[in-house]
């Protein structure tokens, strides 16, 4: 029993192969003898009966010479017979007989003698002119009463073919529309299809069934001949069971050198047979122009040409059946091709135009154009219907031997005009597309996605990680959540444009240089995956370079200015040579290492005048014909693109690295070369633990010179007789990375909370720190200069582990000027990347390069135009840099470790009174005890205390508020909750010492000098915080106020102002308090001019 199901299957299998595709012989009436004619069903020569001889267009057969038509008794049917030799040939017909009507004249040997006798047409025919023969009624014939005259055709059962609306109707577009040549043609085609069983009035039927979109639904001209048509050896349709294989699984080998020829069998539309024609006859009876193109098995091929019907008739209507000439037989073969006609309806639904193969209904025959349909009863054509798109597709597998067709099919679409007068004639597309399986393709490119990406997750993760410890970070925040989708979105980005490019070069390599068909372009389905992936990357990358952009927009810099003052007031020191390094700076931030002006004329000259663009049509090298009519393919427009304008790019960064920056301009280098001669050093702080440094000390100490000095200074340099221009000693090394440590990160973090933006003690400060801080004159924040390990340099990260324990602040040795990463210069594969995914995801939707170029040149001048103007104040505060600048030249002395003080004459102040200003406190106990009920409320009180100094006798005075006889105060007092120490300082001193008359006190804050803390709630303050207190009490700062050259104070009445020398506080705590006592030792730093 096993046996058996298993050979039943195997003959299932091998019938059912066999019988999938129609394939008949390929031979023509040309090819019968003179004894046989042409059946055009089985398309096979066929022996002509005794005595007879085939026709001039061997598709029927004639008696022969002095033979004619005569009626066999033995037979009972007509035979060619001949005249005995007592009859001539010209009478042996003319026997004066009497025929009826629809009797035609035979002979009939009765032993040795013929007679001529009558005999009766058959019921559908009538004897022609000479009565010698039956023809089929042209007009009414006689017919019996239970058969009915049809188009002079007696037909039986004619009413088994309902009256129904639905046989008329036709779907034009949507609305249904009753055809008068239906009206007048199914029935009658069904019904004589239905009495000869096959035939002209049959293939009638079928094209009538074509007209009507193979629609078999209700009552139809299809619904009849799929009801006739069960018995017929040749049908219009594919059952389910063969589409499906068909589309599948079934193949058709063919040899390698074997050319596509495609021929179609061609109908009239009553019937008739026209013999089998070139494909390009479906054509040329469309157009007037086009050029037919070989159709060659390696190349996708599109023409086009313009629709001609303006004469167009029913006797030019023509149904064709597609056939594929097979050669690889020895005797050819014709396999025909199955339709897919995307107007057929099935229950309304244009099933033929969805994705599920498996619903499609394959048809074999198809019409150029039908002007049946829409004639209406005056004769006139309502519209027309045409054949707008044909489209063969196949795909070619490799053999051992030869190669093999699959999935052979052709797409049909037909479309409706009104008229073709007085209008453009529309075009006709014709299209021939081998298709590849891109399963394994596109199942590799998922896996390279999906491998890659979890490398750039992992990549990501180091990233975060990173930058998790260069920013400080406690927790894990919302912005560290936000910058893990920042960097995995940039990764992603590269990830998959990565991907794409090399897929898309490989299709693009592949494809151009084959011989044979082994790798085809994407499908319309892979090729939109394709492009989803173009816009992710581009979203992706889009983000990322928003994100870089706006960082490099709030990148914090400070600039160290090393230059000292000059020995006498009159000289000072320019500020210009700080304005010109900000500005150097400024243009260097949109340096690319890369031109894009050039990028673009390069690119364009390369696709567009040299026409390397044509390299991306939809043919391989071996079929490139410059004439040929072809579209491009995304595909290969997407690889060729990338592919130039990357090597373009990377031959720009080759030259740039190799040729322009070693001989003639390095902008990095330039810009530590101006800072250099300028005097000046760049502080860059990225993230709260990290930034770079540029060391532009002078080896000559001094940059605010004349043109001859500099130029013995660089004349110096060149014969080495000065010192090197590193940071360490001995060294040439002036760029570095750094990593912060925390007490130096406090200490900046202190700079920013309280000194206020926008004042010249807030640089001075600064400046004065950062200057000590790098000449490793602050103890308790120091640094030292190493190198970084290998995978540090690698990975672009500081081991943690090494800095855990460590306890200065560290700079990494830099020689590539890695300060260049918070500026474009550093970014540059970034931005290339970011170009390439625009440039790629503006040709994918217009298919032009100009397009896409002229794009990328437009979104980069914007965004180096943005980014010009965000960074024109990028890493000083917003109003800072003016004031400082501009106050610079008056107060040089502060920018050194040789801070100067202008003190004027005590007679050049004038002092007056006002209202007393009374203590809040009565008396001492009560003063802290309003001090305790505050700290409860709003924790540790702040106050602020000024250091004004004149000079008198050759001496230096602070101004005392004398109370009494025995104490003495600096002009000061307490902040209020949040209130800013400068500006808290300024109110106080002018509730104090300002004036009465409204004019308002300009109150320049120099410098901070001191810092006091009172650890309980008692007298006792101290210069530090003992180890034991954690909440201190008070905090009093002092602050050294630069006192104008003249000015009115005005003194409360309860108050005296003094004026103390230095010497006489100097060790005197008894009788000034350790604060002020402590005064000369404070003031001793700084040099004391005497205006």
């Amino acid at each position: 029993m096993m046996i058996v199901l298993v050979v039943s299957h195997v003959l299932y299998l091998v019938f059912v192969r066999v019988e999938s595709y129609d394939v008949i012989s390929s031979l023509s009436p040309k090819n019968c003898n003179d004894s046989s004619y042409f059946d055009s069903l089985s398309h096979k020569c066929k022996s002509c009966g005794i005595f007879q001889t085939a026709s001039r267009d061997r598709l029927s057969c004639k008696c022969d010479v002095g033979r004619y038509p005569g009626y066999s008794e033995k037979t009972k049917s007509i035979e060619c017979v001949s005249c005995v030799q007592s009859f001539q040939s010209d009478t042996c017909l003319k026997d004066n007989i009497n025929c009826e009507l629809y009797d035609i004249k035979v002979l009939q040997v009765i032993g040795n003698t013929t007679i001529a006798r009558c005999l009766r047409c058959p019921l559908w025919h009538q004897p022609d002119a000479s009565r010698l023969s039956c023809i089929p009624c042209s007009d009414k014939c006689h017919c019996p009463g239970d058969y009915e005259d049809v188009n002079g055709t007696c037909v039986k059962d004619y009413f088994s073919f309902p009256d129904t609306p639905s046989i008329f109707a036709h779907n034009l577009d949507g609305r249904t529309y009753t055809s008068n040549y239906l009206r007048e043609w199914v029935r009658p085609a069904a019904a004589k299809c239905k009495v000869e069983g096959g035939g002209k009035y049959c293939e009638h039927l079928a094209n009538i069934c074509v007209l009507t979109d193979y629609n078999y639904d209700s009552q139809s001209a299809c619904a009849f001949y799929r009801q006739l048509s069960t018995g017929f050896s040749h049908s219009i349709y594919y059952d389910d069971s063969q589409g499906d294989y068909l589309l599948n699984s079934a193949r058709i080998n063919i040899l390698k050198d074997q050319t596509m020829e495609f021929v179609v069998k061609q109908y009239g539309l009553d019937g008739t047979y026209q013999l089998i024609q070139p494909l390009r006859s479906v054509f040329t009876s469309l157009c007037c122009t086009g050029v037919w193109k070989q159709i060659q098995r390696n190349a996708n091929i599109y023409e086009s040409c313009s629709l001609h019907l303006k004469t167009a008739s029913i006797a030019d209507m023509r149904f064709y059946e597609l056939y594929f000439v097979d050669l690889a037989v020895n005797q050819s073969r014709l396999i025909n091709v199955p339709v897919r006609v995307l107007n057929f309806l099935r229950g309304g639904v244009q099933r033929n135009k969805e994705n599920d193969i498996s619903r499609w209904q394959l048809t074999k025959r198809f019409f150029n154009f039908d002007v049946a349909i829409g004639s209406n009863q005056d004769e006139n054509i309502d519209f027309i219907r045409y054949l707008s798109s044909f489209t063969i597709r196949f795909s070619v597998v490799q053999g051992e031997k030869s190669l093999g067709l699959r999935s052979l099919y052709a797409t049909i679409n037909y479309e409706t005009v009104g008229s073709l007068e007085n209008r453009k004639p529309p075009l006709v597309y014709f299209a021939v597309k081998n298709v590849v399986s891109m399963d394994e393709a596109m199942k590799s490119l998922e896996v390279a996605l999906s491998v890659l990406s979890s490398f750039g997750a992992l990549y990501a993760l180091i990233r975060i990680v990173v930058w998790y410890i260069r920013s400080d970070k406690a927790t894990i925040d919302l912005l560290t959540l936000i910058r893990l989708l920042i960097y995995g979105a940039d990764i992603l980005g590269n990830v998959i444009l990565t991907v794409v490019f090399f897929f898309t070069f490989y299709w693009f390599i592949t494809f151009r240089q084959q011989e044979e068909v082994t790798v085809s372009l994407p499908a319309a389905q892979e090729e939109q995956f394709i492009k989803d992936l173009v816009i992710s990357a581009f979203t992706l990358k889009a983000i990322s370079v928003l994100w870089m952009t706006g960082e490099q927009c709030t990148v914090d810099i400070f600039l160290i200015d090393w230059e000292s003052p000059k020995p006498t007031k009159a000289e000072v020191v320019s500020v210009w040579r700080m304005f010109f390094v900000a500005n150097e700076w400024n243009e260097l931030q949109v340096a690319r290492k890369s031109s894009t002006s050039l990028q673009v004329i390069l690119v364009l000259l390369a696709l567009k005048v040299f026409q390397f663009e044509r390299f991306a049509l939809e043919t391989p090298s071996t079929y490139f014909m410059t004439e040929t009519l072809l579209n491009y393919s995304t595909v290969l427009r997407l690889a060729l693109g990338l592919f130039t304008y990357l090597i373009i790019v990377l031959v720009q960064n080759v030259l740039n690295a190799a040729v322009f920056e070693r001989y003639f301009e390095n902008k990095v280098q330039r810009f530590t070369d101006v800072c250099t001669l300028s005097n000046i050093s760049v502080w860059v702080r990225v993230y709260p633990r990290y930034g770079f440094y540029v060391h532009g000390r002078s080896p000559h100490g001094f940059a605010d010179i004349d043109m001859p000095t500099m130029c013995q200074q660089l004349q110096r340099e060149e014969e080495n007789l000065c010192a090197q221009r590193g940071l360490v000693q001995g060294q040439d090394t002036q760029t570095f990375s750094i990593f912060f440590h925390h007490v130096l990160l406090d200490k900046w973090r202190k700079f920013q909370t309280s000194q206020p933006s926008g004042t010249n003690t807030t640089f001075n400060v600064r400046n004065q720190f950062l200057t000590s801080f790098l000449d490793h004159a602050i103890r308790d924040v120091d640094y030292e200069v190493r190198d970084r390990h290998f995978l540090e340099t690698i990975l672009d990260m500081e081991m943690w582990w090494n800095m855990t324990f460590n306890e200065r602040t560290v700079f990494y040795n830099d020689g590539r000027n890695c300060f260049d990463s918070v500026l474009f210069y550093g970014n540059e594969t970034t931005l290339v990347i970011f170009e390439l995914a625009l440039f790629a995801l503006v040709d994918i939707f217009c298919h032009c390069y100009l397009t896409a170029a002229v794009t990328v040149f437009i979104v980069y001048k914007s965004a180096m135009a943005c980014i010009q103007s965000c960074t024109n104040r990028v890493g000083w505060p917003k109003t800072e840099i003016k004031t400082e600048m501009s106050s610079m030249k008056f107060n040089q002395g502060s920018l050194t470790l040789h801070r100067t003080i202008n003190l004027y004459p005590l007679s050049n102040y004038t002092f007056g009174t006002k209202d007393p200003l009374f203590e809040r406190d009565p008396s001492v106990p009560a003063r802290f005890q309003r001090m305790r009920e505050e700290f409860d409320k709003v924790g540790m009180r702040r106050s602020v205390e000024g250091i004004l100094l004149v000079h008198e006798h050759g001496l230096p005075h602070v101004l005392l508020l004398q109370l009494g006889t025995t104490f003495f105060k600096l002009p000061g007092g307490e902040l209020n909750p949040g209130e800013d120490d400068i500006e808290g300082l300024k109110r106080l001193l002018t509730e104090i010492l300002g004036r009465q008359d409204g004019v308002v006190q300009d109150w320049l804050i120099e410098d901070s000098v001191g810092n006091w803390w009172r650890p309980n709630f008692e007298p006792p303050q101290y210069p530090y915080i003992p180890p034991h207190i954690t909440k201190p009490k008070e905090h009093k700062k002092l602050f050294l106020v630069q006192l104008q050259e003249k000015a009115l104070f005005a003194v409360p009445k309860n108050y005296k102002l003094v004026a103390a020398p230095l010497f006489e506080l100097y060790d005197n705590s008894q009788g000034y308090g350790p604060i002020i006592s402590s005064l000369p030792q404070t003031m001793s730093r700084f040099d004391f001019i005497y205006m």
